[in-house]
């Protein structure tokens, strides 16, 4: 059974647009690489533009990633390209990231 893996991600409003630059630099091109070798089966990143929540002075984003199972999903988080990225994503945000994952049920 696959995973999804759903992240909501805040970044100040002043660092969304560097978030942004970095990710399509740097994650993006290892997003490709593991759709491509079948390691993802699909990933979004989408700027949140309406919502129940927020957190103040921050920019939100919705991570959505599938993969065939958590091996994949560990795999991509241990990659020493995704942790320099992440090292200073992290900086970036005034809090952690809500993480939510599990097996997929349905998929269109």
């Amino acid at each position: 059974m696959s995973e999804t893996v759903v992240i909501v991600l805040w970044f100040r409003a002043a660092e969304a647009a560097a978030f942004e630059e970095a990710f399509t630099r740097q994650v993006r091109p290892l997003w490709d690489e593991f759709r491509a070798s079948g390691k993802f089966l699909l990933a979004s990143l989408a700027r949140i533009g309406d919502g129940n929540q927020e957190v103040a002075g921050a920019k939100g984003y919705l991570l959505v990633i599938e993969t065939p199972s958590r091996d994949e999903h560990d795999a991509f988080d241990k990659d020493p390209r995704f942790l320099r990225f992440l090292k200073k994503a992290q900086k970036w945000q005034p809090e952690d990231p809500w993480v939510m994952l599990g097996d997929t049920l349905h998929r269109v």
